[in-house]
């Protein structure tokens, strides 16, 4: 692989089942479909980042590791990060 080419991530068929259901969840309540596809895209980003633990088991010491690697070390702005973390607070609900 050539550096800093991304590394293809496939995440498990029961994690794409459960965002499956969030999306759906997603649905009933009325979320707007360009909020379903951002919430959808922040929620595999972290999904991905994680990808070799049980995502059921992942705690807010995980988050915040996530928030620091993926937003904070990468200087995206605090409007992607607020909607980073709500997104994944919603789907670990």
């Amino acid at each position: 692989m050539k550096a800093g080419a991304k590394q293809k991530v496939v995440l498990d068929a029961s994690v794409m089942e459960a965002v499956e259901k969030f999306k759906e969840h997603m649905r009933v309540v009325r979320y707007s479909e360009n909020s379903i596809q951002n919430y959808t895209s922040a929620v595999m980003e972290f999904l991905k980042f994680f990808a070799d633990e049980d995502w059921e088991d992942l705690d807010a010491g995980d988050m915040q590791r996530f928030q620091k690697e993926r937003i904070i070390d990468r200087n995206l702005s605090y409007s992607y990060q607020s909607t980073m973390i709500s997104a994944i607070k919603n789907f670990m609900r």
